[in-house]
């Protein structure tokens, strides 16, 4: 899982067009709850298998997933065309450039090759420095690494862990007893909810994406926090609670569900891009552990029992890291790389992008 996720956004940012290249990177979060999905209905089906095969038909069932996945990989998907001119195989990457947009009406491979090269050598030259994790922290690699690394900071900051890993806790709360009802209505809900950025994506923009929904979670929020004070433990305030629920994964998987992994795979420099999205990755993961371990502590009976109070944990973050966002994430919509790292080159203010 973590090899995939340091990867994939990687590798879609560098064979999509640009005019698609934020609808590809968005997509991630879509297979994850799609997977999700499927693995609800999987476990609903082996529970009622008596024996150690309720464990074990799970468990090889995901085997055939793999597998299709895996051939469908090693037939369809090319090597990057970015990483073949970094090794001097420039016809290879003109090869795969063909493969993958020949069929487009005026595209010219040799004018997309110069760019290819003319973005990677004028990055080299840019910097003298060895490819290392340290010159992700340096000049103006800095600032791109710190804003990969925001959205996938405010995804665990912003009350995932509350409103999305305990959204059936929730529903459970409001009246629903059948945890397979459950979850299935949690997951089905944030996969509509994810289809509604591939719409948007190419024509709003990421940044006035992204902003809107940080902006429109911290309501849900703060609405969550209060019901943990009002009428707690009552049909009517599990309902409610639900309700605003719903709401913040609807405004979480518009912004930063889709949001975050596109802007992840388009800030970085092109031969820092593997480097920067691991760092980013990373502290994704390393906070989502943290919470893990937090959360049940925070919200279960017999620990400190906050219950839905636990908002309040994540408000003051939310509204902190939202600000951030509003003078830090630049909009990337339409831009090549090589223009990308002339606006960072010259420091241009997020907002003039």
């Amino acid at each position: 899982m973590g090899f995939m996720q340091g990867n994939t956004q990687v590798y879609v940012s560098e064979v999509a067009p640009v005019h698609i290249r934020g609808f590809m990177l968005s997509l991630f979060q879509l297979w994850v709850v799609l997977g999700s999905f499927l693995a609800t209905c999987v476990l609903e089906g082996t529970s009622k298998v008596s024996g150690s095969w309720s464990w074990k038909a799970a468990i090889v069932s995901q085997y055939g997933i793999g597998i299709l996945c895996l051939l469908l990989f090693l037939c369809l998907a090319t090597e990057s065309p970015y990483w073949l001119v970094t090794k001097g195989r420039h016809e290879a990457a003109k090869n795969v450039l063909l493969r993958l947009r020949g069929r487009e009406s005026g595209f010219d491979v040799e004018t997309d090759l110069v760019i290819i090269k003319a973005t990677i050598q004028h990055e080299q030259e840019e910097s003298s420095a060895g490819v290392t994790y340290l010159e992700c922290f340096r000049g103006v690699n800095l600032r791109r690494t710190l804003i990969a690394c925001l959205p996938m900071v405010m995804q665990q900051f912003c009350g995932f862990p509350l409103c999305g890993n305990y959204l059936a806790y929730f529903l459970t709360l409001s009246g629903l007893d059948n945890a397979f009802l459950i979850t299935l209505i949690s997951t089905l809900l944030s996969l509509a909810a994810v289809l509604l950025p591939f719409a948007l994506i190419e024509n709003v923009g990421r940044r006035p994406q992204l902003l809107a929904g940080v902006f429109g979670m911290i309501p849900c929020l703060l609405a969550i926090t209060v019901l943990g004070w009002v009428a707690r433990g009552t049909t009517a305030n599990g309902q409610a609670l639900a309700a605003f629920s719903i709401i913040w994964c609807i405004f979480y998987y518009v912004s930063l569900g889709a949001i975050g992994w596109t802007i992840v795979g388009e800030v970085s420099s092109s031969r820092l891009r593997a480097k920067t999205t691991a760092i980013a990755t990373s502290i994704n993961a390393l906070c989502n552990l943290v919470w893990a371990i937090a959360i049940p502590y925070l919200i279960n009976a017999e620990k400190a029992n906050l219950g839905p109070k636990a908002g309040v944990v994540f408000l003051g973050p939310a509204v902190g890291l939202s600000i951030i966002a509003f003078f830090a994430v630049p909009e990337t919509k339409g831009r090549s790389f090589a223009e990308l790292d002339r606006l960072f080159e010259l420091r241009t203010p997020a907002r003039k992008f």
